[in-house]
């Protein structure tokens, strides 16, 4: 993806970053958090949230702000932030409901060469198996790492 980025504040550690989505519903605060899975050494769980305005953080909210390749442009960036402080973890995720999951899929076959070259993606299928991605299959989950 070449898509412009929204600027973002990392943690020290990498593993939560800050950034406002801006767009026809006005701003809207998100927070990406990578959390160690501690049962499953070197993985780690992507989450997006919205931040509410009471500071609770929620996966289900939208903002609606017509922004969607910006932000997901912006979380990969991340991604490539966590990996270069962490390049022998992997990142898992999927999306809060289904059409998210399916919206990823989308979104991860749009992936530039450049960042397939330098991301390997697997897909787990609700079967519990991974592979390797492929454009049309349907996923429960996604596991990135370096390769």
């Amino acid at each position: 993806m070449d898509e412009p980025i929204y600027q973002y504040k990392k943690s020290l550690d990498i593993l939560s970053f800050d950034f406002e989505s801006i767009g026809r519903n006005g701003i809207s605060k998100k927070k990406i958090v990578y959390s160690s899975l501690e049962e499953i050494p070197d993985l780690y769980s992507l989450s997006l949230f919205e931040v509410l305005e009471d500071g609770t953080l929620d996966v289900y909210a939208e903002s609606k702000n017509q922004d969607l390749p910006k932000i997901m442009a912006t979380v990969i960036r991340t991604m490539v932030d966590f990996f270069e402080k962490y390049p022998t973890k992997k990142i898992a995720f999927s999306g809060s409901t289904p059409e998210r999951t399916r919206l990823y899929r989308i979104v991860i076959n749009k992936l530039s060469v450049s960042a397939r070259n330098q991301f390997k993606i697997d897909g787990i299928k609700e079967s519990g198996d991974f592979e390797d991605f492929s454009p049309n299959q349907t996923y429960y989950a996604y596991v990135i790492s370096l390769r």
